[in-house]
């Protein structure tokens, strides 16, 4: 036996557009009011943003780091030397690391305006706009769901009358 129950029966558009702005909200704080979330979003971001911007200013910069990479495990047969950081156990940084530091304090600048350029072009509405259809959905097919069960309830308190 299949039920079909007209949802704009029993809710109006207002109530049914509260229901999925509050779906959504609740979906957002969610996923949002975990910092580590907030934070691994910000990193991916930044990450592929910081690549994009400076394989722009260095074109080719990944095959330059191989390069001085492999040339470092070939002097000093020790890779974990190379990007080492001076700390509490060492003197310095390795090689990797200063090159690295250098590179990028030379192009500062660039790489700033860059990022900032990014994030000015990021099209946040696009995500918003998916997570939406998203939370609509899910809120939609719970709906479904629960009209559902009261149309069974109500068929059974009817059997029982």
């Amino acid at each position: 036996m299949k039920v079909e129950i007209e949802i704009n029966e029993y809710l109006d558009q207002e109530t049914m557009q509260q229901m999925a702005e509050d779906a959504f909200r609740d979906a957002v704080r969610r996923e949002l009011s975990r910092e580590s979330e907030v934070q691994r979003i910000l990193s991916n971001i930044s990450y592929d943003i910081v690549q994009k911007a400076v394989n722009e200013i260095v074109p080719g910069y990944k095959e330059i780091i191989v390069k001085n990479v492999k040339k470092q495990l070939e002097d000093f047969h020790a890779s974990y030397y190379i990007f080492r950081r001076k700390d509490a156990w060492e003197k310095e940084n390795g090689v990797g690391t200063d090159i690295l530091n250098e590179e990028v304090r030379a192009e500062k600048d660039k790489i700033v305006k860059k990022v900032k350029d990014a994030i000015d072009s990021f099209d946040a509405r696009a995500l918003v706009a998916d997570v939406f259809r998203a939370e609509i959905k899910d809120a939609a097919e719970k709906l479904g769901t629960l009209s559902d069960r009261l149309y069974y309830l109500a068929a059974e308190k009817e059997d029982r009358e």
